[in-house]
């Protein structure tokens, strides 16, 4: 059925009430560290213009001339900035999410400011003031580069880990202050310079230890949410910042109160400076290039998919050399990977027509097929019925199996014919769950499914919720509908699907599995209908306990010899396929969430004139409920689903960074409703 039962929701009603009050760094937290990015970088360059007006040439000549090497230092340190930036444009370039763009791009920002201070301080006469206990110059303009870039740095880690919004601003603040101890302590003689210069010491422990801390969270396996980074990466980051920022301090130290040579000091500071900023830049470059590769991976998985279509469709070799605007090496290609199957097909077997009536599915383009971004919403009805037709032929079950094409087409008007006009439960969340399927066969189950098997999977797909009245099981129990006294009040709805799908195929004109012989009809039947009843959500805990078992044993293994391990795959991809939106992009996913709740609510208002008890997680009306919902759903239903399908089938593992991404941008609607 695809919808929350109530246990679950009043769970994660309960769950996300004692979370409200956290506010954790989310998108939201990107755009304003966006804009402070911006106004920061106008006023360190608003800065640095002062002190160059400001400056007395005579003194930074004097300056260079008593430290010859600082100009070597921090010209170098410069350029070593500039390629820590061509760094982050390269993470940026490869950033395969926005998230990961938009941190990319301010990382390039802290680059860029520092790689330009230092390029002033080693060209530039710029203002500066003297070390009352030593004499040494302080250069205002490294606090300046500091206080314009450390703080944003420590709100980006904040919006890398998804760290409590209030820990992260109190964090940046703390660094603030300990940068402005660290510049009084210089100006100051004596014991007062000395205590005011502890102080900053203990507001860099405290800040540490809160770095610690939010690391430490987002690291945790059980966090949610999810970070942006990768675990382990986040792990390198905090031992990096810890290690390298620490340095400033120690050097500081030694070069007051033990001698060191201030030179050394300057070219210690200096080095440390870019290796605190480059290693994040490093880190984060191989994060994108990791999640590029993965992508690269998902590609070749799907393509894989395609090529395992188009084998089981009889491509042959005159469909091949018809592709005359494809290069030559790339049809080569092709030729090889269907070694066997491209010109060694049956041509006694009977093929699909592709003109049937008035349309034409074989021009339904493949690729707008294989996506998992497809959607249903702008199809017409004819259309819907022509995808549904097409991922019939896509995988060449109706000609395999010697079926009537014809048959398929009426099979597929009437199905259509039996769907009511439901806010949710309609024809085109039917071929949406249709869609779904032919994905995960895909991927997953073409190498050990029998055509059978596959057509008994789509057919259950596209019937499963057939002529849902637009209210659930619960409904027809408590108002003692006539369907539950007929199904007695076991699975009424399911029950009910099933039925009806085979009072369409028992009607000679739309009769598909006509021309089956007994035995194969009698499989077909038996999976549809075990496939149908499976989608209650009453059994979906069932199903977990039995995906938890599989998982412990290694996984599913000898699918292909094996009828009953390969009945429950069907059964879980069946499931798995009605559970879609949370893995749809995210505008997909809430336009589907808000046609449910509509139905929802009709539901409630219906109940109420019927004096019928209604369930709490039907009753909410508005964004915050809608999203409220959504979280409560993804994180006790979706999530952990798909955590044990990703165990079974790792090629489907890409699919929990759509969820969690779902998951996060619904936490984020839940909190802007509740403002």
């Amino acid at each position: 059925m695809g919808a929350p039962t109530a246990m679950q929701s009043m769970m994660a009603e309960g769950a996300t009430s004692t979370k409200k009050e956290k506010q954790l760094m989310t998108v939201d937290g990107i755009d304003s560290l966006k804009s402070q990015a911006l106004t920061l970088l106008s006023l360190w360059a608003l800065a640095i213009s002062c002190l160059w007006i400001a400056s007395d040439q005579q003194q930074v000549d004097a300056i260079f001339q008593r430290y010859p090497l600082l100009p070597t230092i921090y010209g170098a340190t410069s350029v070593a900035f500039a390629f820590a930036t061509a760094l982050d444009v390269l993470a940026f370039l490869y950033a395969v999410t926005e998230e990961k763009r938009i941190l990319s791009a301010v990382l390039a920002y802290v680059d860029f400011v520092a790689c330009m201070s230092y390029c002033s301080m080693a060209t530039l006469p710029l203002f500066t003031v003297s070390d009352l206990q030593q004499g040494n110059p302080v250069w205002i303009a490294r606090y300046i580069e500091w206080l314009a870039t450390c703080p944003t740095l420590l709100l980006w880690c904040g919006l890398a880990t998804r760290g409590e919004k209030s820990l992260v601003q109190e964090i940046a603040a703390g660094d603030a202050l300990m940068l402005v101890g660290g510049l009084v302590s210089s100006l100051l003689p004596g014991w007062p310079g000395f205590f005011v210069f502890c102080g900053a010491c203990m507001t860099f422990v405290y800040i540490m230890s809160n770095m610690w801390v939010l690391f430490g969270h987002a690291i945790d396996p059980a966090a949610h949410p999810a970070p942006m980074l990768p675990k382990h990466a986040l792990h390198l980051m905090r031992w990096e910042i810890v290690v390298t920022w620490s340095c400033f301090g120690v050097v500081e130290a030694v070069r007051r109160y033990g001698g060191m040579d201030y030179q050394v000091g300057e070219a210690i500071n200096s080095v440390t400076d870019y290796a605190a900023k480059v290693g994040l830049a490093m880190i984060m470059v191989n994060c994108n290039l990791e999640q590029y590769m993965l992508r690269v991976e998902q590609m070749k998985t799907a393509l894989g998919g395609v090529m395992k279509v188009m084998a089981k469709s009889n491509v042959n070799a005159m469909a091949l050399d018809g592709m005359g605007e494809i290069d030559s090496e790339i049809k080569d290609w092709l030729s090889d990977q269907f070694a066997g199957t491209v010109d060694g097909g049956d041509s006694s077997k009977p093929v699909a027509k592709g003109k049937r009536m008035n349309l034409d599915p074989a021009n339904m383009a493949s690729s707008s097929l294989f996506s998992w971004d497809f959607d249903t919403e702008d199809l017409s009805e004819d259309e819907l019925c022509a995808v549904a037709i097409r991922i019939f032929d896509e995988v060449n079950i109706i000609s395999q199996l010697g079926l009537d094409a014809t048959k398929l087409e009426r099979f597929v008007y009437a199905v259509h014919d039996r769907h009511k006009d439901n806010p949710y439960h309609n024809f085109a969340r039917a071929v949406m769950t249709l869609h779904t399927a032919y994905m995960y066969v895909c991927i997953v189950a073409l190498e050990f499914c029998t055509d059978l098997e596959l057509l008994a999977l789509f057919i259950s797909a596209l019937c499963h919720d057939l002529d849902h009245q637009g209210v659930n099981n619960a409904f027809h129990i408590n108002s003692r509908s006539e369907l539950a006294r007929t199904h007695n009040d076991q699975s009424v709805l399911e029950n009910h699907h099933s039925a009806v799908t085979f009072d369409i195929l028992f009607d000679n004109s739309t009769n598909l599995l006509d021309d089956l012989a007994k035995e194969d009809y009698t499989r077909v039947r038996a999976l549809v209908i075990e496939m149908i009843l499976a989608t209650d959500m009453s059994a979906h805990a069932a199903k977990m306990a039995r995906m938890e078992e599989v998982n412990s044993m290694g996984g599913f293994v000898n699918l292909r010899d094996d009828e009953d391990q390969r009945a429950f795959v069907l059964v879980v991809l069946l499931h798995t396929s009605d559970l879609f939106t949370p893995i749809k992009p995210f505008h997909v996913a809430a336009a589907w969430a808000g046609r449910q709740q509509k139905e929802f609510n009709a539901q409630v208002e219906l109940e109420k004139s019927m004096g019928l008890p209604s369930l709490p997680f039907m009753q909410g009306t508005g964004k915050a409920a809608l999203a409220k919902g959504e979280v409560g759903y993804i994180s006790f239903v979706i999530r952990p689903w798909f955590q044990h399908m990703s165990a079974a089938f790792p090629e489907l593992e890409f699919l929990m960074d759509n969820v969690d991404s779902n998951l996060e941008r619904w936490r984020d609607a839940q909190a802007l409703a509740e403002e």
